[in-house]
């Protein structure tokens, strides 16, 4: 447990993992349709083209489906980074000087959280992207039709 958890009274882990999760709830939706989005109509156009004559219509969909999760992954988390980051600090800023008098301490955590908890709250929110990605395929009836 690193020395910024430890503060007079004040249970800092619990109010960085509130403020972690806030952040993520605050910026995963935007982030998954935009993902998803970009990464469907992106495999769509890549599979199609490469399976205009394949005739097993499950190895396409297998194909579609890893396609789509392989892209919507990295772009969400490398589009989720900096919103999450600023999410982040003034999430933690708030919930920090409503427990904490000192600004000196305070922006001490802040500096020290936010890259502990970075990476973390970007893997969480490419998982949601995957798993969201996931049930698009299952929803998107274009691709299905294609399939047929």
């Amino acid at each position: 447990m690193h020395a910024y958890y430890k503060a007079k009274g004040v249970d800092l882990k619990m109010i960085i993992t509130k403020a972690v999760d806030d952040s993520i709830q605050e910026i995963v939706e935007p982030v998954i349709d935009r993902a998803v989005k970009i990464a469907i109509v992106t495999a769509k156009q890549l599979i199609l083209k490469d399976f205009a004559l394949e005739s097993n219509p499950d190895r396409f969909k297998t194909s579609f489906g890893n396609v789509v999760k392989k892209l919507a992954g990295p772009l969400a988390q490398v589009t989720c980074r900096e919103p999450l980051k600023a999410s982040m600090n003034r999430t933690l800023k708030t919930y920090l000087t409503q427990n904490i008098q000192d600004q000196a301490e305070v922006d001490n955590i802040i500096t020290k959280a936010i890259p502990d908890n970075l990476d973390l709250g970007c893997a969480l929110i490419k998982k949601a992207v995957i798993e969201s990605a996931e049930e698009a395929i299952r929803k998107d009836e274009a691709i299905n039709n294609s399939i047929n």
